[in-house]
C-alpha cells in the first residue's frame, strides 16, 4: 500500500478538533488515499514539516523552481508579518516616530504588495552590501564593527605586535572591497583560515545588524526566526531533491510566486468591494471573490480591511491573496463605536489578467506551466517586469538623508535641465531615539478576537483539489514537464538587466565610486528637485549639494530619485544663531504629521525666518493631549511657541506652545469671575473617544491663534461609559482649577541636586510645592511657567526635566464634570412639583399647632421629622429636651414624635419645630416667696461706661434671675455703690435669695438677697 502506514491522526499536527477535519483536508489535498493513508504528496508535503496550507505552497513552488522565495516568504507570513518585523515604541517622541515612519516608508514605497516587501526586506538584511550596491556608508556598522572585531582579533592567537596592527587594519573596513584586501597584504596575508572565517562571519554579521538597526527592523526576530526557519524548509527541499538549491532570492520569480500564492488559498481571496466604496474616514473595504464556503461562518458577516501595517493599505490594491487574517474589534473610524471585522495582512496581488485563469474550477499541472510561463517573461525568455529590482533597491542604493554633490546639465533651460550626481557626500545622519512624558496616548489598544491561522481554514479547496487527476508524484514524467517549462538555467539565473544593474553596482575602487554616479546608474535612475516651501520650482546654478527625501515610480522604465537643494548654513545653524533657549518665536503651520492608526498626531510648523522645521507634539500645544485635536489647528496660520530647548548635537530644536495657552487659560478664568459667571459651560463639543474617556473642546479656544484647550474627561467624571457618547455630541460640564491638588510623576531617580534641595530647605521657594514620594515626584498646586522654568534650571538630567514638564502639564488641566443634562432636567422638574407641593401642605399648618412627626434622618445637631409625606421639618438639638442633654443619635428612623411647630419660612422652604413642653418647664417648680440659693453669674449694666444696676444670678439649669440693686438688703442699701458691685459679688459667688416675681412668659425670676453685706 503507498505512503506510510501510520494512521493520519499520528501525522498531523493539531488539537482534537482539528484531527476531525484532518483527514478529509488531507485527503482534498492528494495527500491522503480513499484509506487514509498518505500518498506520495503527503509524504512531500511531511517532509516539510508545516501546517497543510503552508507546505502545500511549499511543495507547489518546488515543483515551479520558486522554493527559495517560498521558503523566504512562509516563516515572515507566520510570525505576523510586517508588525513583527518593524520596530515601534509607542513612547518615541513626535520627531524619533517621524524619522522612523519615513525610514519605514522608504521600504515600503516601491514594493506593489507585502511579498514584494518581505523578500526585499530578507535580501537587504542578509546581504547588506547587495554585491557593493549599498553606496552609503551606515553610521551603526562602524559602532558594532569596531566593538565586535577588536573582540575577535583580541582572542585570536597572533603576536602582540601583529596583533595590533591588524586591529588597527581591520577596524578601518567599510565595506566587502576592504574587506577582501584586509587578507591580500601584511600582516592579514599570513593570519589562520579560521581566524579568516570569523572575521568573515563578523563582518555578514554586522552588516545584517547595522542594516536592520538604522532601518528599525527587529534584528532578533529575523536571525533567530525567520532566518532559522527559512534554513530548515531549505534543508527539507534540499534533501529532498537531492541537490543544492541555495541561490540567491530571484525577483523575476515574484509573479510566479504570487500565481501559485492564490492558487494555494482560495479562502483567502479578497477584491475591492464597489457597493460599498467607503470615502471619509473609513478605509476601503474588500469582499471575497472565492464563491466557495468560509470554515468561519463569523466570518461572512463582517467587513473585511487591509492592516494598517501592509503595503496595500496605502496601494489600495484591485484584488490580492492573504496570509494572515485577524478578527479585530476596534473603531473602524474615530465617531463610530467599536465593532468586529476582519483585518488581512501579508498580501499577495493579483493581476486582473490572471482573474480568469484561477477562477476556473479545473486545470491541469501542464496549463498551469504555460499560463505561467506566458505571465512572468516574453517570448526571448526574459522578466516581463525586468525592473522591478531596481525599482525595489532604489531606497538601498540612494538611502533618504544621504548627499551628493551635483551638477547641472542645460542649467539655463528649465525645461531641459537635467540634474548629474556627482560626488558622494555622506550617508543618513543616526537615528538617536527619543521619548515622550507620561499620560500620553497612541495607538488605540485592539483586542484581537480571534487569529485565522491557515492551519483552521479549509485546505480543500486548492489547486490539487481541481487537478485533472490525482495527485501524482513529483517524480513523474508529467511533473517534470510541467516543471522544465519554467526551469531557471544557472546562467541566466538573473534577467540580463538586472545583471548589468549588479554589475554598475559593484564597487571596484574609489576612483570608479566617485566618477561614475550618474553614468552608472543613468539607465535604472533619474533625478529630480522637489520645489521650495511655496511649491516654486528651485532655481539653480550648475554646482549645488542635494540630499534623497523620496522616490517617484511613475515611470515603468526608471525610478525617480527626489532630491531637496541644501542650503549653506543649513536652517539649524541659521536658527542657533538667530534664537536662544527661552524665546518666543512665529512658527508657521505648514502640515499635520500623522498616520494611520495612531492617535498621536503632531503639528508641523517651519520658522520662516531661517527655514527650519519645527515638529511639535500634542502635549506641546494642550495641557490634556489628544492628537486629533491638532487638526483643530489650521495650515497656514502663525502661532506663537517658546523655544524649550535647541540639542545640536541633534539637530533638534524643542518647542511648546504651553507658555501661551496658560496666559490665555488664566485671562478666561479672570473673564468669567469678573463678570460672575459660573463655571459650568453649555454645548461643549465632543471631538474624540477613547476606550474610558472623552474629549472636549472648550469654546474658549481660539484655533487661529493655535491656542485650543481641550479638557479630558474620565471615570467619575462620567455619568455614563465613555463609549456611551459619540463624536460630535455636546455636553454640559463644570470646570474647576487646581489650585490646591496634587500631581504627580513616576521618576525612578532624583538628581542629587533636587534630593540636596528637598531634604536640606524644602520651604525653599524654588521647591516649595515640590516633593519627593519614593518614585514619585509630586507638585502641589498649579505651576506657571515662570515655575517651571525655574525648577527645570534647577538640574540638566533629562528625566527630571521631563518629570517637570508634564507636571506643568498636569496641574494646568482643567478638572472636569460632565453633566447628566436629562437628568438634571428630570430633577428640576420633580423639585418644581415637591415645591409646589410643599407649598399645599404649609398653607394647611401654623405655628403652634402640636404635629405627632415620624423621624426620617439624624444628625449631631438634631433631626429630621417628616410631618406628612412631602412635608418635613427640622427640630435642632436643643430643642430636644429642656436640658439638652438628649442626643439625636438615641432616635431612631421611624420614630413617632410628638412636637411643636415653631416657624414656617415659605420663601426658604423650611419648617423649624421643638419638643419643649412649656408646661414642663423648670420655672414651674418655683412660687413667690420661696426662699432657694442662687450663684451669680454676671454683673448686670447697660453696656460699656454705663453704671451696675444689679446681678444675674443662676437658680438651676434653664432658670435665671435677677437681683437689682435695690433689692439687696435693706439695712445695707445706702453703703451700696453701682461701682462696687463686681467686687461684693463676683461671679460664682453662692447667695440665698428670696423669689419676688415669676414670669412664665419669659421664664424668667425677679429675686431679692436677703444677707446683708
Amino acid at each position: 500500500m503507498p505512503g506510510s502506514v501510520l494512521p493520519v491522526e499520528a501525522s498531523y499536527r493539531g488539537g482534537r478538533h482539528r484531527r476531525f477535519r484532518a483527514p478529509r483536508i488531507l485527503q482534498n489535498l492528494g495527500a491522503l488515499d480513499p484509506d487514509g493513508y498518505l500518498t506520495e504528496h503527503g509524504i512531500e508535503l511531511q517532509s516539510f514539516g508545516e501546517e497543510p496550507a503552508f507546505a502545500h505552497f511549499m511543495a507547489m513552488a518546488d515543483r515551479y523552481s520558486c522554493a527559495i522565495e517560498a521558503a523566504t516568504l512562509i516563516p515572515m507570513i507566520k510570525h505576523g508579518g510586517m508588525r513583527a518585523l518593524m520596530r515601534n515604541d509607542k513612547r518615541w517622541d513626535a520627531l524619533t516616530k517621524r524619522t522612523v515612519r519615513r525610514i519605514h516608508k522608504s521600504l515600503q514605497e516601491g514594493c506593489q504588495d507585502d511579498i514584494e516587501l518581505f523578500l526585499k526586506l530578507f535580501t537587504a538584511w542578509s546581504d547588506a552590501d547587495i554585491d557593493g550596491l549599498q553606496m552609503t556608508r551606515s553610521w551603526s556598522f562602524a559602532n558594532l564593527w569596531q566593538k565586535r572585531i577588536k573582540v575577535t582579533i583580541g582572542n585570536a592567537s597572533l603576536d602582540s605586535s601583529i596583533k595590533t596592527q591588524f586591529i588597527e587594519q581591520a577596524v578601518a573596513i567599510e565595506n566587502r572591497v576592504d574587506l577582501d584586501a584586509l587578507f591580500t597584504r601584511q600582516p592579514g596575508d599570513n593570519v589562520p583560515e579560521s581566524l579568516k572565517s570569523m572575521i568573515e562571519e563578523d563582518y555578514l554579521d554586522c552588516r545584517s545588524e547595522s542594516w536592520a538597526y538604522t532601518h528599525f527592523i527587529n534584528h532578533g526576530t529575523m536571525k533567530q526566526l525567520i532566518e532559522a526557519e527559512r534554513n530548515a524548509l531549505i534543508e527539507t527541499l534540499s534533501g529532498h531533491k537531492k541537490e543544492d538549491e541555495r541561490r540567491a532570492i530571484d525577483f523575476s520569480l515574484l509573479d510566479r510566486v504570487r500565481i501559485l500564492f492564490a492558487l494555494c488559498f482560495p479562502e483567502n481571496r479578497y477584491r475591492y468591494d464597489l457597493t460599498a466604496a467607503s470615502g471619509g474616514q473609513e478605509p476601503d473595504r474588500y469582499v471575497r471573490w472565492d464563491d466557495r464556503p468560509l470554515q468561519a461562518p463569523e466570518e461572512e458577516q463582517l467587513a473585511v480591511f487591509i492592516s494598517m501595517e501592509s503595503v496595500g493599505c496605502q496601494k489600495r490594491p484591485s484584488n490580492f491573496v492573504c496570509g494572515l487574517k485577524q478578527i479585530i474589534k476596534r473603531r473602524i473610524t474615530p465617531d463610530q463605536e467599536q465593532s468586529k471585522a476582519v483585518y488581512v495582512s501579508c498580501l499577495s496581488l493579483v493581476r486582473d489578467e490572471w482573474l480568469d485563469f484561477l477562477s476556473r474550477k479545473s486545470h491541469d499541472e501542464i496549463e498551469l506551466a504555460r499560463f505561467i510561463a506566458g505571465q512572468t517573461r516574453d517570448q526571448d525568455g526574459n522578466p516581463l517586469d525586468h525592473f522591478r529590482f531596481t525599482r525595489l533597491m532604489a531606497d538601498q542604493l540612494f538611502p533618504l538623508g544621504s548627499r551628493f554633490t551635483c551638477d547641472l546639465v542645460n542649467p539655463g533651460d528649465m525645461a531641459s535641465r537635467q540634474i548629474v550626481l556627482r560626488d558622494y557626500l555622506n550617508g543618513p545622519r543616526e537615528t538617536i531615539e527619543d521619548f515622550r512624558g507620561d499620560d500620553v496616548a497612541s495607538v488605540e489598544p485592539l483586542e484581537v478576537i480571534d487569529i485565522m491561522d491557515n492551519e483552521e481554514t479549509d485546505l480543500a479547496d486548492t489547486v490539487l483539489q481541481f487537478m485533472k487527476k490525482p495527485a501524482v508524484n513529483p517524480e513523474d514524467e508529467s511533473t517534470q514537464l510541467a516543471a522544465g517549462l519554467l526551469e531557471i538555467e544557472e546562467d541566466i539565473e538573473q534577467s540580463e538587466f538586472e545583471r548589468q544593474f549588479r554589475e554598475r553596482a559593484r564597487l571596484q575602487n574609489e576612483n570608479e565610486w566617485q566618477d561614475t554616479i550618474s553614468n552608472r546608474f543613468g539607465d535604472f535612475y533619474y533625478w529630480i528637485l522637489e520645489p521650495d516651501i511655496q511649491g516654486q520650482e528651485v532655481v539653480l546654478d550648475s554646482g549645488f549639494t542635494a540630499e534623497v527625501v523620496g522616490y517617484q515610480f511613475n515611470d515603468s522604465e526608471r525610478t525617480g530619485v527626489l532630491l531637496h537643494k541644501v542650503d549653506f548654513p543649513e536652517p539649524f545653524e541659521r536658527f542657533h544663531e538667530r534664537f536662544t533657549e527661552g524665546d518666543t518665536v512665529s512658527i508657521i503651520v505648514t502640515a499635520y504629521d500623522e498616520w494611520p492608526g495612531d492617535t498621536n498626531i503632531s503639528l508641523i510648523t517651519v520658522e520662516p525666518l531661517t527655514g527650519l522645521e519645527i515638529l511639535i507634539e500634542s502635549e506641546k500645544l494642550f495641557f490634556a493631549p489628544r492628537g486629533s485635536a491638532v487638526k483643530v489647528i489650521p495650515i497656514g496660520i502663525t502661532i506663537q511657541a517658546d523655544i524649550d530647548r535647541i540639542d545640536y548635537n541633534r539637530r533638534r530644536v524643542y518647542a511648546t506652545c504651553l507658555p501661551p495657552l496658560e496666559t490665555h487659560l488664566n485671562n478666561f478664568i479672570a473673564q468669567r469671575r469678573l463678570a460672575n459667571q459660573p463655571l459650568e459651560i453649555d454645548s461643549v463639543p465632543i471631538i474624540d473617544i477613547s476606550q474610558d474617556k472623552i474629549f472636549l473642546l472648550m469654546p474658549s479656544s481660539e484655533p487661529k491663534l493655535g491656542l485650543i484647550h481641550v479638557v479630558s474627561v474620565g471615570g467619575k467624571g462620567l455619568y455614563k461609559p465613555a463609549d456611551g457618547f459619540q463624536i460630535g455630541e455636546t455636553c454640559l460640564i463644570r470646570i474647576s482649577i487646581n489650585y490646591n491638588g496634587t500631581s504627580h510623576r513616576g521618576l525612578e531617580a532624583l538628581p542629587d541636586v533636587i534630593e540636596r534641595l528637598l531634604k536640606s530647605d524644602p520651604k525653599q521657594r524654588a521647591v516649595a510645592n515640590l516633593y519627593w514620594d519614593s518614585g514619585k515626584l509630586e507638585y502641589v498646586g498649579r505651576m506657571t511657567n515662570a515655575e517651571r522654568k525655574s525648577l527645570r534650571a534647577l538640574s540638566f538630567d533629562p528625566n527630571y526635566q521631563k518629570a517637570i514638564d508634564d507636571l506643568y502639564r498636569f496641574s494646568n488641566q482643567i478638572r472636569t464634570d460632565v453633566i447628566d443634562l436629562g437628568k438634571r432636567i428630570e430633577e428640576a422638574a420633580k423639585r418644581e412639583e415637591a415645591r409646589k407641593t410643599w407649598i399645599e401642605k404649609a398653607q394647611g399648618h401654623h405655628p403652634g399647632q402640636i404635629v405627632r412627626a415620624t423621624v426620617s434622618s439624624d444628625s449631631r445637631n438634631g433631626i429630621m421629622v417628616e410631618i406628612e409625606p412631602g412635608f418635613e421639618g427640622w427640630i435642632p438639638k436643643n430643642k430636644l429636651s429642656w436640658e439638652g442633654s438628649v442626643d439625636p443619635k438615641a432616635f431612631q428612623k421611624e420614630d413617632i414624635v410628638e412636637a411643636s411647630i415653631e416657624s414656617i419660612n415659605q420663601d426658604k422652604y423650611e419648617v423649624w419645630l421643638t419638643m419643649l413642653n412649656p408646661a414642663n418647664h423648670p420655672i414651674h417648680q418655683f412660687k413667690v416667696d420661696m426662699i432657694v440659693n442662687a450663684r451669680v453669674s454676671a454683673i448686670a449694666n447697660r453696656g460699656p461706661n454705663t453704671d451696675n444696676y444689679g446681678v444675674f444670678l443662676k437658680v438651676a439649669p434653664l432658670v435665671d434671675g435677677l437681683c437689682h440693686i435695690k433689692e439687696m438688703g435693706q439695712t445695707a442699701r445706702r453703703f451700696i455703690e453701682p461701682k462696687s458691685l463686681p467686687l461684693l459679688y463676683p461671679v460664682g459667688k453662692e447667695v440665698s435669695v428670696r423669689i419676688i416675681e415669676v414670669n412664665l412668659l419669659t421664664k424668667k425670676l425677679k429675686l431679692s438677697i436677703l444677707d446683708p453685706l
